[in-house]
């Protein structure tokens, strides 16, 4: 990649502080799950003898659970450790491949809390565009997290991201939204991000849509 393409955040912008030790304690997280898994394969081992008894198949049960936890452990480190390298470069060759799962991932506890059966539309057909990954990745989960807030439990949401005109354009379908949520709330862009968030009720069906303008990176 040439300059054009590829900056790094300057070491005076506080993400990068944020993005370093996030970094660091992920790494370590690592290594402690590896721990649980390597001590969840003695546990097995110690088991095997007394296959068939009542201890050797409470010892098998507890060595698979922990195995199982360590590797959700290991994906969830994971999706951590791409936030912190998000904020790498504020100026990056990029498509919407990459951040739309990551997206996807972040937002999923608060997903399921609201009982929201969200599906996000993969990107097809969009070039590599330079970009700042953080706003891009932050653009997204604020407007999967603004659709969720304002869709009704147990009802569907559909997100899809595109480029329009050279900007980041999140839409979040919303077939049965609550109308409880004040339409002020909806319209309020993430603080610092540099995008409007535009609640659209007389769209069929009701549409949350998102813009990050400009989105060729850089400071808001």
């Amino acid at each position: 990649m040439t300059d054009a393409t590829e900056r790094r955040r300057g070491d005076d912008d506080p993400l990068v502080m944020v993005g370093r030790v996030l970094a660091g304690q992920t790494h370590e997280l690592t290594n402690v799950l590896a721990i649980v898994q390597e001590l969840s394969g003695l546990l097995e081992d110690y088991a095997a003898p007394q296959q068939g008894s009542r201890i050797g198949e409470r010892l098998s049960s507890v060595a698979e659970r922990l195995r199982r936890q360590a590797e959700r452990g290991q994906r969830m480190v994971a999706d951590l450790n791409a936030l912190a390298h998000a904020v790498d470069h504020d100026h990056l060759a990029i498509d919407l491949g990459a951040p739309l799962p990551l997206a996807e991932r972040l937002v999923a506890r608060y997903a399921r809390l609201k009982r929201i059966d969200i599906a996000w539309t993969p990107a097809v057909g969009i070039p590599s565009i330079a970009a700042d990954p953080y706003r891009t990745l932050h653009a997204i989960v604020a407007a999967g997290e603004g659709a969720i807030a304002r869709a009704r439990p147990d009802t569907p949401v559909t997100v899809c991201a595109r480029i329009d005109d050279g900007r980041l354009v999140v839409e979040a379908r919303i077939p049965s939204p609550d109308d409880t949520i004040s339409a002020h709330r909806s319209q309020v862009a993430p603080p610092a991000l540099g995008c409007s968030l535009e609640w659209r009720p007389d769209t069929a069906p009701p549409t949350l849509l998102l813009t990050l303008d400009p989105f060729s990176g850089g400071a808001p």
